[in-house]
């Protein structure tokens, strides 16, 4: 029998095992900097610390393994899709009946069973920025999906992106593929039909992240053209702004309006001087922490144009 002196050492002991494993999963922020901290040291001279970013900066907060631990609260995973292949684009959920489609990097995925999520048409169409909506007008599902050139990326030899390389813009300049949108009649997912493209112009650097939402109007994040040049980021050319385009025949759609802030364009040296994020550029700054201006990510608008709506929301900055 064991006495209480005796029962509290040994609850003692068990307690401090169970803390310690418990820390070993979840560290102190002390354990964890000091941990990372080591790690960032390890990782300087390694080139695992390239594949996180082009050029490798281990932090107080880098890691030296590989995490494969899930983390969810209050979820549940129910399927996992085509385990070792990254997708990693945008998507879209289209409801027909008791039917579920998920629209995602080109393929259309049956997901009416979650627990069973079936490739129902591989390759339907072309673009990973996805907007789908039924057109009431056409009684239509349409799909809109962006198309944009390369980043102006940084890489090993030019860490500092088109600070260090101005040519790495090249390939954005040369880049020989559509520059807008494209969109489709997806009424029927199995034959997804292409019914137009539509550049937002011939330079620029198309759209990244739009939104239509079955109404007249899409509204479209671009850069259309080679004067909208005042965009601190290392890895970006041209600052987006937001054009509205009528896609009510998305056979022939059509711009409407153009808007940017002021201040992004060639010529608007006055209004650009003016914004904060004009004095985050090198040699004030290291060119890996330069702002990323501009919109990112369509204007969303929540009431439709033709319904009385006014008001569009987006994001301007980094």
């Amino acid at each position: 029998m064991m006495n209480k002196t005796s029962a509290k050492m040994r609850n003692s002991k068990i307690a401090k095992r169970r803390n310690l494993g418990e820390r070993t999963l979840n560290p102190t922020r002390r354990e964890f900097l000091r941990t990372a901290a080591s790690a960032g040291l390890a990782l300087a001279g390694s080139p695992l610390a390239v594949w996180a970013d082009h050029h490798g900066h281990p932090t107080p907060n880098s890691i030296s393994y590989l995490d494969r631990r899930m983390y969810t609260h209050n979820m549940e995973l129910l399927a996992h899709f085509m385990p070792g292949r990254v997708r990693n684009g945008k998507m879209q959920l289209m409801s027909v009946g008791n039917r579920r489609y998920m629209f995602q990097q080109g393929d259309v995925i049956d997901v009416s069973d979650v627990r069973k999520p079936q490739l129902f048409n591989k390759g339907g169409f072309e673009g990973g920025q996805v907007q789908v909506a039924y057109n009431k007008n056409l009684k239509k599902w349409i799909l809109m999906t962006g198309a944009q050139t390369p980043i102006t990326d940084s890489t090993p030899e030019a860490p500092m992106g088109k600070y260090d390389d101005p040519h790495l813009d090249d390939k954005r300049k040369n880049y020989k593929g559509l520059r807008g949108v494209r969109l489709y009649d997806v009424t029927d997912p199995s034959k997804i039909v292409k019914l137009s493209e539509f550049s937002t112009g011939a330079t620029g650097q198309g759209t990244h992240r739009n939104y239509y939402d079955g109404g007249k109007y899409a509204y479209l994040d671009t850069a259309p053209d080679e004067t909208f040049i005042h965009q601190p980021s290392y890895f970006r050319q041209l600052v987006n702004g937001n054009m509205i385009v009528d896609a009510s025949d998305p056979s022939s759609a059509k711009e409407v309006s153009m808007w940017w802030v002021p201040g992004s364009r060639k010529g608007e040296e006055a209004e650009y001087n003016k914004w904060m994020w004009s004095k985050l550029v090198p040699p004030k700054v290291i060119a890996d922490q330069t702002p990323f201006a501009g919109l990112h990510g369509p204007v969303y608008v929540p009431k439709k144009l033709e319904d009385g709506g006014n008001r569009g929301y987006g994001a301007f900055g980094c």
